[in-house]
């Protein structure tokens, strides 16, 4: 269970004064003043720990934080060339203006990374907050058998979605002409069977009267697809898999232009491999201002795909400090022979390895709808439009890990019942004797399906498919980097009444941590009735 959060509720009062939507401040009640105090306490032991346990076997933790109040009024403060280093009651003012008429991106240079240990149920709702995106007419590198990219691999990830969502094309549905002869027939009132006979067809006559004969499921191909993913250790590219795809609607995105030539559409907030490192594009370009005022401040260069790595210094010193021998190396390197400055003949067989390339231009493109791809470990990252992007979690893998035996069983008084109609559900606890007895048929399918997941490894099944029996209860773990906006949006959307109680508990959590670390932000966004802005 959530070890403070289950008493202490999250009054709209999160300091002494209670801050109206005029600006005016209330004076504050004996008995509220009380409540503070000890929330305040609550919140100074959460933010010594850095940790939070949640449910039965999870736990929120805070890896690491760049956020405070200060840097939301800095960030809003450089159109008129000001800086502040310690914050006043006009800068709380203006932190209230921001939140409260949605001027959002002051928030926005704010970032929070959470270690967080869930069910797995929990952790697929979870990912639908994503921040991160890229357009629809992307173009995502897969590669074949040995690693070899081509032009006819390549999807957008418009075609991605279409395959996820709506299929792919059956090979085996009828020739127009003759789906067109089976429509008279069954509309003359013939049978499927004399139709199947007549036309020598089979039973696609019953597929294609049904509807399902034009498409076939795709999720399977996209899954067993080859995606060029960068092994960030060695910088060498290798293979992952694509294991959902998000589509996150229409949000504000901005073109960079490489001085290759490479062009990239993407939310703000798209993780990018630079050469320093790991960051949002906003981070990485240094980007002031939103829309088309946004203008790029910041030299950087970002990893892209595709140098032979014989070609590559950096992955030549480190063999030879590896004390390899020239041939060791050129074997590796697919080559039986190079020189580093020679143009390389045009032949499959090469190592590629990541090498930055600069930016040189920062455009808004406008509204655009926006996708985000998730990727199996251990590397989460794909190559989009040939440069090295990441998507917004990291979570266990249960294709390299061994699963473990944790799975969340429910206290007795969060067996619940569900009560109305779609839409309108309420939740009633149920008796004593019925928790219970949820409670024993969670714990009896846990350990068979546990037992079953060790039975197929010991025998040598590989972990990717073993894992195919474990439920949803079983816990799994993730890192989330978040900013101060996404994070409040999150909050107001799980943290309420109308979430489920499950994931409810982890943004009770993390709502801690924001008030910890940003406490004049936090009491503006619950004064703005816990709207992000």
């Amino acid at each position: 269970m959530l070890s403070f959060c289950r008493t202490i509720r999250f009054s709209h009062a999160g300091g002494s004064y209670r801050n109206g939507r005029d600006g005016c401040d209330q004076p504050e009640a004996p008995a509220a003043r009380l409540t503070r105090l000890a929330r305040v306490a609550a919140i100074d032991e959460v933010a010594e720990q850095q940790v939070v346990q949640v449910l039965d076997h999870g736990f929120v933790r805070l890896d690491a934080a760049m956020a405070d109040d200060l840097s939301v009024v800095n960030a809003a403060r450089v159109s008129f060339a000001r800086r502040k280093e310690v914050m006043d009651e006009s800068d709380e003012g203006l932190v209230r203006f921001l939140m409260r008429d949605r001027h959002g991106t002051p928030f926005e240079h704010n970032a929070f990374r959470f270690h967080i240990r869930c069910p797995i149920f929990v952790a697929r709702e979870w990912f639908r907050h994503r921040i991160g995106c890229l357009t629809g007419d992307t173009r995502v590198t897969f590669v074949d058998t040995k690693g070899h990219a081509n032009s006819q691999l390549t999807r957008t990830i418009d075609d991605l979605w279409r395959m996820w969502t709506t299929g792919e094309k059956n090979g085996h549905a009828l020739p127009e002409s003759v789906a067109h002869e089976v429509d008279e027939f069954a509309a003359a009132g013939v049978s499927t069977r004399a139709i199947a006979r007549r036309l020598g067809v089979g039973r696609r006559v019953t597929r294609h009267l049904a509807g399902t004969n034009a498409l076939r499921d795709a999720r399977w191909l996209v899954r067993r697809m080859k995606l060029r993913v960068l092994d960030e250790e060695t910088n060498e590219f290798t293979t992952g898999h694509v294991s959902s795809i998000v589509d996150k609607g229409v949000q504000p995105v901005y073109r960079l232009t490489l001085a290759d030539g490479k062009e990239l559409t993407l939310t703000e907030n798209h993780r990018l491999l630079t050469d320093r490192g790991w960051s949002t594009m906003r981070e990485s370009v240094g980007l002031v201002g939103s829309g088309e005022d946004a203008v790029m401040t910041r030299p950087c260069s970002l990893m892209v795909n595709g140098l032979p790595a014989h070609r590559d210094r950096d992955w030549l010193l480190s063999r030879r400090q590896a004390g390899m021998s020239v041939r060791e190396i050129a074997g590796e390197a697919g080559c039986s022979g190079f020189a580093v400055d020679a143009p390389a003949p045009v032949r499959k067989g090469w190592k590629l390895t990541a090498h930055p390339v600069r930016v040189v231009d920062v455009a808004y493109v406008g509204m655009r709808e926006t996708y985000d791809l998730c990727v199996d470990g251990p590397w989460h990252n794909f190559v989009a439009n040939g440069v090295v992007v990441h998507n917004s979690f990291n979570e266990f893998s249960m294709r390299y890990a061994k699963a473990t035996d944790d799975f969340y069983v429910p206290a007795p008084e969060d067996v619940r019942t569900q009560v109305g109609k779609p839409g309108s559900y309420s939740f009633e606890p149920v008796d004593p004797e019925l928790a219970e007895r949820a409670r024993k048929e969670l714990e009896s399918v846990y350990d068979a399906a546990y037992a079953a997941y060790e039975r197929l490894t010991e025998a040598g099944v590989a972990r990717e498919l073993a894992r195919s029996v474990m439920p949803v209860g079983a816990y799994t773990e993730f890192y989330w980097t978040v900013n101060a906006r996404a994070l409040m949006n999150f909050i107001s959307l799980r943290n309420a009444e109308t979430a489920q109680r499950e994931i409810r508990r982890y943004a009770e959590a993390c709502e801690t941590f924001l008030e910890a670390h940003m406490p004049v932000t936090y009491v503006a966004f619950v004064a703005n009735d816990r709207i992000a802005p």
